[in-house]
């Protein structure tokens, strides 16, 4: 937008404003006008939109004689144009932010900027007049008082009044940096980046503190519950209107909760999640395309068999032409990053946003059973590994002393029972044409699945220690890869090794090195918290080795107790 609009709930003041889609590396920047000021919010990084904001504060200013430049915070994003900006001469300029933030800025902290995550960043040198909510005085008429909004929740404020009886008040909202600002005037309400506060990506962030972001989030959604607001402007993206920003507000609150233990996001961790980032976009726009192909199979099996019923549920579930998008803007900004046009922090933002989109997408189709639940089961592993690795938490799942025989029999029971078809239940749906087309859908889609998986666990091996969740996804996509590849007659063998158990996976034709990409090892090295070594490859097969329980567990295997004479165990869904 660039129309000046009036602002609701004041009087005489108006506002406009230079919206970008959501990224992190330029920011919006908003504009309001009173009789006697002009109000400047934000100013981005991109020069272009600061060379409009210039030309838009030059013809908005009129015969006003100040300036009031307001950050939201201290971030690069928001900041960085501000040396650029030209300012009309003969106009009394204040420049604002809270005084963590302005101090930052003054000393060159490229820390609490987040310079560190914007390659060849060079920070503004401005100096700040009016430190807000600091000890120095500041050099305007202003009123400091808390804004009280609920029992035990209040937010700092800084009330500033306008020409013609309105008022700006700034609201101190720390948690996504410590210097956050959300400004009020009337009925418009900015938000800066609060909303995002919870984001995987930004989320731990150098300043980044969970109490704090909650108390902030609790409060502006306890504020714009109490009404009176009618817009709500954010750092990044569109405005909204104030329910929908509620929403918001309380879903980042939720989220943010969840976040205690969450490791901060330096300039070393971000150069680390960088690649595997970029190995995400990868690994998940092929093994989504591979989804998205299978419901187109599904989809024209049903076409062959002339089963409209089916078909019309299939295509109302799952959307082909939405998803062929998503995949397509996975792949672009898989090869944007890979060549480094955008810096880290942008990638992993990207990645983070963009992963879930492909599942949402096919949840419908899931849910009716047009996906494997092998390919499902892969693709929700993936994801949680990757937003728990952006969100910096303990990705460690909770390891325990298995027998190895038991584990991989359940493992193998679970990929059987996801494929058994039940024709009887087909039968019984024949007179419910919705059933038998749900009944019909999941056959089709379940076909493909790795069956023909014989196990052969000697007796007495002994007890390891693994996560059984984690072992399971891992094992699932070695037997997708393996199936993916063209072998058959998959076979599991296992044997002791110094340190601990080696599963190996052969079948026929004897695999390749090739035919597990060091990507995808290494993917699955991390899904396990294991060492690269922990995935290999050796004599035709695959490996995964399984660390050795810790001795005096009291664990006893429960292969000891199989029949001696049975010295080996087959497991064999069929």
């Amino acid at each position: 937008m660039s129309a000046w609009q009036a602002v609701p709930g004041a009087a005489g003041v108006e506002w406009t404003a230079l919206l970008n889609r959501p990224n992190v590396v330029n920011a919006n920047a908003y504009l309001l006008r009173s009789p006697e000021e002009l109000v400047v919010v934000d100013v981005g990084s991109d020069p272009a939109q600061v060379a409009r904001l210039g030309a838009m504060i030059a013809e908005g200013l009129g015969t006003r004689r100040r300036i009031l430049l307001v950050l939201t915070h201290c971030h690069y994003d928001h900041i960085a144009g501000l040396d650029a900006l030209p300012l009309p001469p003969g106009v009394t300029v204040h420049r604002c932010m809270a005084a963590v933030g302005a101090a930052a800025v003054e000393r060159g902290d490229t820390r609490l900027t987040l310079a560190y995550a914007y390659p060849g960043a060079t920070l503004p040198r401005q100096r700040f007049d009016a430190h807000l909510f600091g000890t120095a005085t500041l050099p305007f008429a202003a009123r400091l008082d808390r804004l009280e909004l609920d029992e035990g929740l209040a937010l700092p404020r800084t009330t500033i009044p306008l020409a013609g009886g309105a008022a700006l008040e700034l609201l101190h909202t720390p948690g996504h940096s410590p210097c956050s600002l959300c400004l009020r005037v009337g009925g418009l309400l900015l938000l800066a980046d609060l909303p995002a506060g919870a984001t995987p990506g930004l989320a731990g962030l150098a300043g980044w503190n969970q109490p704090d972001l909650v108390h902030s989030l609790d409060a502006v959604a306890r504020l714009i519950e109490g009404g009176g607001i009618a817009l709500c402007g954010v750092g990044h993206g569109a405005v909204t209107d104030p329910a929908t920003m509620r929403e918001a507000l309380l879903r980042a609150r939720r989220a943010a909760a969840e976040l205690g233990d969450i490791a901060d996001l330096d300039d070393a961790r971000l150069a680390a999640l960088r690649g595997f980032a970029l190995d995400m976009l990868e690994e998940s726009g092929i093994l989504f395309a591979a989804i998205a192909a299978r419901i187109e199979a599904v989809r024209h099996r049903l076409d062959l068999l002339e089963d409209q019923e089916a078909a019309s549920l299939l295509a109302r579930a799952v959307d082909e032409e939405a998803l062929d998008r998503t995949l397509a803007d996975l792949e672009t900004a898989r090869l944007r990053f890979r060549d480094g046009q955008d810096p880290d922090l942008a990638l992993v933002l990207k990645a983070a946003a963009a992963l879930p989109r492909p599942e949402r997408l096919l949840r419908g189709g899931r849910e009716l059973g047009a996906v494997r639940p092998t390919l499902a089961r892969r693709a929700d592993a993936l994801l949680q590994l990757f937003l728990g690795m952006v969100r910096g938490l303990d990705l460690q799942a909770p390891a325990e002393p298995a027998d190895p025989a038991a584990l991989v029999g359940a493992i193998l029971s679970e990929i059987a029972a996801a494929a058994d078809f039940d024709p009887e239940a087909l039968l019984a749906a024949a007179d419910d044409p919705h059933a038998f087309a749900r009944h019909l859908i999941g056959r089709i889609g379940a076909e493909g699945t790795p069956r023909d998986v014989a196990a052969e666990i000697p007796a007495g091996l002994p007890a390891v220690r693994v996560a059984p969740e984690r072992l399971a996804d891992a094992l699932v996509t070695l037997l997708e890869t393996a199936a993916r590849g063209g072998h058959r007659a998959l076979r599991l063998t296992a044997a002791a090794e110094a340190g601990g158990v080696v599963l190996r996976l052969c079948g026929t034709p004897p695999m390749q090195p090739g035919d597990l990409p060091p990507r995808r090892r290494a993917l699955l090295a991390r899904l396990l918290g294991a060492g690269a070594d922990a995935i290999g490859f050796a004599e035709g097969a695959f490996t995964l080795r399984l660390p050795l329980a810790a001795e005096g567990c009291g664990y006893r295997p429960a292969s000891a107790a199989l029949d001696s004479s049975n010295r080996r165990t087959t497991f064999c869904p069929s």
